[in-house]
């Protein structure tokens, strides 16, 4: 287990809970991944890359009640809060306890989507993994990648991380709470949106759209051309 998943397990009984502090654009941004998700409202098979507690998959399963909901995750902990989260629905899920990096997908799906877990790999790893998500997507599929992302010159950078400091300063979070979160960030590796588009492009995708921003906070989508 790397040291991110276990980090991330350590934290899984609190995760859902400090989303909301921790995310400015919190709705937005989870509002704006269901919104790019739905251009493909026939999808029958969801993969959730990085799925943690499932927290994704919970705002879209009222919009694919039919769909089969594949959750991938480093950490057992994450997936543990995943499957009470869906105990009613369980028929409907599969939980995978695996590095996705390097997990053997056999299956592919109408659509892929992954939340705030990408930015953990290095450039090189992105690119490996956006080119065996294009692989794994059928014709005409989706994937959405809700994620941090650098901006592109220092000066606005460093203005984007003041202000998430601020914000996170401000909330209701206990000390800890406040301590642990600028502490994770030591794990975050987020690349620009241009080098983002660039992975995407180059992993075979010809149609990429940015379809959120607020400050580091994107969504993108990404369409597998129909063959």
């Amino acid at each position: 287990m790397n040291s991110t998943a276990i980090v991330f397990g350590n934290y899984a009984q609190d995760y859902d809970n400090e989303r909301r502090f921790l995310i400015p654009c919190y709705d937005a941004f989870y509002e704006a991944i269901v919104r790019e998700a739905l251009k493909n409202p026939n999808a029958t098979s969801i993969l959730d890359i990085g799925a943690g507690t499932g927290l994704l998959s919970a705002f879209l399963l009222p919009y694919f009640e039919s769909a089969s909901f594949t959750l991938i995750d480093y950490a057992p902990e994450m997936l543990s809060v995943a499957r009470k989260r869906f105990a009613a629905k369980l028929c409907q899920f599969e939980f995978i306890a695996q590095d996705y990096l390097l997990f053997e997908y056999f299956t592919t799906y109408d659509l892929v989507v992954s939340s705030l877990s990408i930015h953990h790999l290095d450039n090189l790893q992105k690119m490996i993994l956006f080119h065996r998500v294009y692989q794994m997507l059928r014709p005409g599929g989706l994937f959405i990648l809700g994620d941090l992302a650098l901006a592109e010159d220092e000066q606005t950078e460093q203005e984007t991380q003041r202000l998430w400091s601020e914000f996170i300063n401000k909330s209701p979070l206990d000390a800890v709470a406040k301590c642990n979160a600028h502490e994770r960030i030591a794990l975050d590796m987020p690349a620009k949106i241009s080098e983002l588009t660039a992975f995407f492009q180059y992993s075979g995708f010809a149609n990429v759209q940015l379809s959120f921003q607020y400050r580091n906070f994107t969504v993108f989508t990404c369409l597998k051309s129909n063959l």
